[in-house]
Formats: structure tokens, C-alpha cells, sequence
């Protein structure tokens, strides 16, 4: 039975990660070297001279700023539109809501929340992609242009904000490997058609790019893995961005519990066990099977090039930030994996969201606030 008093308990998401905001932004802003460089970048627009970052975020900042000149302040606006309207996209569309509002309480999506970063960005385009997919994977009969239309104008918006959006347009072609292979031909051209669309696009601005500033993608550095421990935390952070409550080693987590590094590696590979059963006991049954497959896709060529750039050029830890499509495409093939209808499923979703809200809200009050 519909029960919109248990439906309310999922607003409890957007409701804490805001509040995650704000006690934090209370005690400092949230800027790295990367933020400083888009509030240089959008200072100066029109002008662009470096093409080291792409223009999409820079120029939403700057836009922003006509409003609240303060750069300081604006990122902040931003922020907070871009997780609203993720939170909206869902709910407006009907499209699994509490599956991805339980999604957004992870420890990676607060973890990203208060930074001057583009990935903020990226969260309701890929929820977007993900609605328009979805939509098109689903659709009986003719061809539907304007889905396939939105899908290429999607994949440039992401490529001009993170340039690593260019492995999600290169693993349609796996993709669409596995449509000509279960024999859904019409799909697969869409997707061809797709992928040839955006590809030409993207290399376009890169074009673009090169006449403004003489690079492709600004100026790469030879790789530097600052030791073996940097490498090691790298590839850690695959496997603990699965899990949704915590990452790596733990002091005093929920203000008394104390994990060490072999524990936090225990649990998120149970879990990993755990997300893969699910996801292939519905692959064998046929349930949702090329959303899945798509997803999967997404996820796993987008990790498999990310692994390679960062051995051949100079990027940050693989952690949270730059994993961020990678963990979200996994997270939903297992959203899609799941039945709508499975009994106690509400239950079930609300208990790993009051988890998870209790640990990261507990985690950051204690760690802005020194209550120990």
C-alpha cells in the first residue's frame, strides 16, 4: 500500500546533506588550487587562454556571480542548485526517487558536496543521462530523435565540464557491442548515431580549444605518484567508494568506533560481494538487462581509462572526487538491478539511508566542531 508518510522519510537526504553544507561552509570555504583556477578562468570570460579545464563550469560561475558578485558566495548558490535540482529531477520524473536519494546520502556524494569543484556539476547531468537512457532503452517502436538529440547535447554539456567525460561517449561503443549482440540492431544504430554525433561535437570544442589557447586539453605533466603509498590509496578508493557509509581507516566514527585500514578493506569488498550478486541475479533473470548493461558499461570503461591516465599524466589521487562516475554508474546498475516492487524494499532503503545520514552528518558535526 502507498504510504506517503513512509515517502516523507526519504527527504530526509536532500534535508542533511544541506545541513552538511552549511556547518560546514560555517567553518571554512571549501576551495582547493582547481577552484581558485575556475574563479580565475571565470573572471576572465569571454577570454579564455588556458584550456586546462573545460569552460562550462567557469561560465555557470560566472553567471551565477552577476547575482551575488562573490565568487565565494556563488559556488555556494550553485552547489546548492545543483543538488536540488538532482534531488527534483528524480522526484519529477517518477524515475526510482528514493533508490537515487538514498544514493545521494553516500559518503562520496558529502564527501563532494561542499567544494568549489566541477563535479557538482556533474551530479544532475548524469542523473539526466541517466533519465534519457533510460527513456530510450524503454521506448517500443519508431525511432525517438529528440531523446537521441538530448543524449548527444548531454554528453558535449559533460565532456565541456570534466574533459574525463570522454570515457562515458567512448564506452557506448562496448555498449553498443552488446546490442548487436542480444540482437537489438535498431538500438545499436541509435547508439552508433550517438556516439558519431558527440564525438564530432567534442572534437569541435577540443578544435576550439587548440585555436584559443595552442592545446587540446592545456598543457599535461609526465605522471608523479608522490611513493608507493599514494598508488596504493588510489586503487584502495575503488573499492571503498562502494561502500556507502565510510572510506579507509576510521577514528572515532559515530564518536567511539575506531576502524583500521584491514577493516574498512573487509568490509567494502563484503560489500562489492554483495552489489554484484544483486546485480548478477538480475542480468541472469533478464530484469532491466540493457539499462544494467549500460550502466556497467559507463562505469567500468570509465574506470579502466581513468586508471590509465593517471599512470600516464600528472592527476590527483583516485579517490572520491575523480572516481565519482565511476562509483555512480555502479551504484545505479544496482539501483535498476533491483525490482520496484520487491517486498519490505522501502524498509530496506530507509535503513541504509538513516545509516548513512547518521554516520556522515555524525562524522563532519564532530569533525568541524571538535566535540572530541
Amino acid at each position: 500500500m502507498y504510504n506517503k508518510k513512509t515517502d516523507l522519510l526519504f527527504y530526509l537526504s536532500p534535508l542533511f546533506l544541506l545541513l552538511s553544507l552549511l556547518v560546514q561552509w560555517n567553518v571554512k570555504d571549501y576551495c582547493s588550487h582547481d577552484s581558485q583556477f575556475y574563479f580565475s578562468f571565470a573572471e576572465k570570460l569571454p577570454i579564455v587562454s588556458d584550456s586546462l579545464y573545460p569552460i562550462f563550469y567557469p561560465i555557470l560561475l560566472r553567471i551565477t556571480n552577476l547575482v551575488f558578485n562573490n565568487y565565494l558566495i556563488s559556488y555556494k548558490a550553485l552547489t546548492i542548485f545543483a543538488f536540488g535540482l538532482s534531488f527534483l529531477i528524480v522526484k519529477y520524473y517518477n524515475f526510482f526517487w528514493k533508490e537515487f536519494f538514498c544514493l545521494l546520502s553516500f559518503t562520496s556524494f558529502f564527501k563532494i558536496a561542499p567544494w568549489a569543484w566541477s563535479e557538482i556539476i556533474m551530479v544532475p547531468l548524469f542523473i539526466m543521462y541517466m533519465v534519457v537512457n533510460y527513456q530510450l532503452l524503454t521506448s517500443q517502436g519508431q525511432r525517438d530523435k529528440k531523446l537521441i538529440a538530448l543524449n548527444i547535447f548531454l554528453l558535449l554539456i559533460m565532456a565541456i565540464t570534466k574533459y574525463s567525460s570522454i570515457f562515458i561517449l567512448a564506452s557506448i561503443m562496448p555498449f553498443c557491442l552488446y546490442l548487436f549482440f542480444k540482437k537489438s540492431k535498431e538500438k545499436a544504430k541509435d547508439y552508433v548515431i550517438i556516439f558519431l554525433s558527440g564525438s564530432i561535437l567534442v572534437f569541435i570544442y577540443l578544435l576550439l580549444n587548440k585555436y584559443n589557447t595552442g592545446e587540446f586539453m592545456g598543457i599535461r605533466s609526465a605522471p608523479d605518484f608522490g611513493g608507493k603509498f599514494n598508488i596504493r590509496l588510489s586503487l584502495s578508493f575503488i573499492l571503498f567508494n562502494l561502500n556507502p557509509f565510510f572510506h579507509g581507516r576510521q577514528d572515532h566514527l559515530l564518536g567511539f568506533i575506531n576502524f583500521e585500514w584491514q577493516t574498512a578493506y573487509v568490509i567494502s569488498t563484503l560489500l562489492l560481494i554483495v552489489w554484484c550478486y544483486l546485480i548478477r541475479k538480475s542480468l541472469i533473470s533478464g530484469y532491466n538487462n540493457k539499462m544494467i548493461m549500460f550502466c556497467l558499461s559507463s562505469s567500468l570503461t570509465f574506470l579502466g581509462l581513468t586508471i590509465y591516465s593517471y599512470l600516464t599524466t600528472r592527476i590527483d589521487v583516485l579517490d572520491f572526487r575523480l572516481l565519482l562516475p565511476f562509483y555512480f554508474f555502479f551504484f545505479s546498475s544496482l539501483i535498476f538491478s533491483v525490482k520496484s516492487h520487491t517486498p519490505q524494499k522501502d524498509v530496506i532503503l530507509l535503513l541504509i539511508l538513516s545509516l548513512s545520514i547518521t554516520i556522515n552528518f555524525s562524522s563532519i558535526i564532530m569533525a568541524n566542531y571538535n566535540f572530541l
